[in-house]
């Protein structure tokens, strides 16, 4: 099967001769001593921007097909897009703080800055998902990025990783789904759904600071919401545009969105 990968991902196995994806392993050597210069930095930032809007076009999309699935009743199945949208969010952010992941084998992370070379990944997490939360809150810790949902502690853990254990709740522990029946995650917010003033929701979040994420009647739909405002609001102070713009793909969104009760200046606003 042909698709498309991540620009970053092609750009190094081009970069190094990697022609068969079949003998990539064998690169590993070479890309331990890559090393960024000025013609590499120049080609990764472009690298680094397509994926970026990739991911959050991701992160977007997920979310909306969410609050689809919320407004037909499928709250199990929203419940694992809705932290997939934070987890597409999360990856454009490590991008946005001008860090490149590369797998090879195991995963390989680079500072796109003159000098920097490729350091192996090796952190007490499992897994794609779990090893993005960490990776995110040691570039926090480092002062490489700001993300202050990471600030957030839901039932003793992070915002992330609780919105993660109930994608692996309603995905993989419950032996039945809930539906139609409203998820606990969903009791206060499915209110807005059914009134069809889902915008008037969103809008209480954009006044609303951070702490709405602690609040457990809404954190499952706010968390993200929140974290995909705060992604576009860090592409467009570093490209200087909105994203949104001039891809056709976001005239589905749209069109889903105005689905849910939201004008077109409603969704507009949002994306």
């Amino acid at each position: 099967m042909s698709f498309k990968r991540h620009d970053v991902q092609e750009f190094i196995e081009y970069d190094l001769g990697c022609l068969d994806l079949n003998n990539w392993k064998n690169y590993k050597p070479g890309l331990q001593i890559f090393t960024v210069d000025n013609i590499k930095k120049t080609r990764l930032e472009n690298c680094i921007e397509s994926d970026t809007k990739s991911y959050f076009y991701k992160s977007i999309y997920s979310f909306v097909q969410a609050l689809s699935n919320i407004n037909r009743n499928n709250y199990n199945w929203s419940i694992v897009q809705l932290y997939y949208s934070c987890f597409y969010a999360i990856r454009a952010d490590i991008l946005l703080s001008n860090h490149c992941i590369v797998r090879c084998g195991g995963l390989y992370m680079v500072e796109n800055k003159i000098g920097e070379q490729f350091q192996s990944i090796i952190m007490n997490a499992r897994g794609d998902h779990q090893m993005a939360i960490a990776l995110l809150q040691k570039l926090k810790n480092e002062h490489k990025l700001i993300d202050e949902i990471l600030d957030v502690q839901l039932e003793g853990i992070d915002a992330y990783s609780w919105l993660m254990k109930h994608r692996e709740r309603s995905n993989y522990q419950m032996k039945n789904f809930v539906d139609p029946k409203v998820d606990e995650l969903f009791q206060h917010i499915n209110y807005y759904f059914k009134t069809k003033t889902l915008y008037d929701l969103f809008d209480f979040y954009n006044q609303s600071d951070y702490t709405i994420c602690f609040d457990l009647d809404h954190s499952a739909l706010s968390i993200p919401f929140k974290k995909i405002m705060q992604i576009k609001e860090k592409i467009i102070a570093k490209h200087g545009l909105n994203v949104s713009e001039n891809i056709k793909e976001y005239q589905y969104l749209k069109d889903k969105l105005e689905e849910l009760g939201l004008t077109k200046n409603n969704v507009k606003n949002f994306i």
